[in-house]
């Protein structure tokens, strides 16, 4: 195949997804409607040799991954304004209710002060799984501890963790 023809069909297979991209997804989010037509011929170009012409034609099937990338996008969007949502009405509540925060700030004292009385294994334990977002198999790397053991140890420490913050608040 000669370039020119090559770039020129990538090219009219973008303006077919982006088509597609834009009769889906709200028409304001321009930028959105092309990061998803990109993605979709990226996707096609990628796999074009699982193209099965005797399937159907070229922009049945491109039409069919924008179509499923548009879905995702909508999904991935649905959530992160749910996030932003939360985020922001956790920023309301934090305004409206400064005692919140001083006792959130007391909380984590009381947090800092109780884990300073754990051991050293169940302190890093819950430092790596709660801070570091550890996965299992490295804290057992880590402590030398069998990995199928690590979520009852992390059960465990959170517990005595818990146990010694309640003796600071009574």
């Amino acid at each position: 195949m000669e370039k020119g023809f090559t770039t020129s069909f990538w090219n009219k297979a973008y303006q077919f997804a982006l088509n597609v991209a834009k009769s889906r997804l709200d028409r304001n989010d321009q930028f959105w409607v092309q990061d998803v037509a990109q993605n979709a011929v990226i996707k096609a170009f990628q796999s074009y040799n699982q193209f099965d012409q005797h399937k159907g034609s070229f922009n049945t099937w491109l039409s069919t991954i924008t179509r499923n990338l548009c879905f995702d996008f909508s999904k991935r969007k649905e959530k992160e304004m749910f996030r932003i949502g939360e985020e922001m009405n956790y920023a309301d509540r934090i305004e409206e209710d400064q005692e919140d925060v001083y006792q959130k700030e007391a909380q984590i004292i009381q947090m800092e002060h109780a884990m300073n009385l754990l051991s050293h294994q169940d302190k890093t334990m819950l430092w790596m799984k709660y801070y570091e977002n550890a996965s299992s198999r490295m804290i057992s790397s880590k402590l030398n501890v069998q990995e199928a053991c690590v979520p009852m140890y992390v059960k465990r420490a959170r517990k005595k963790l818990h146990e010694k913050m309640m003796k600071f608040s009574a």
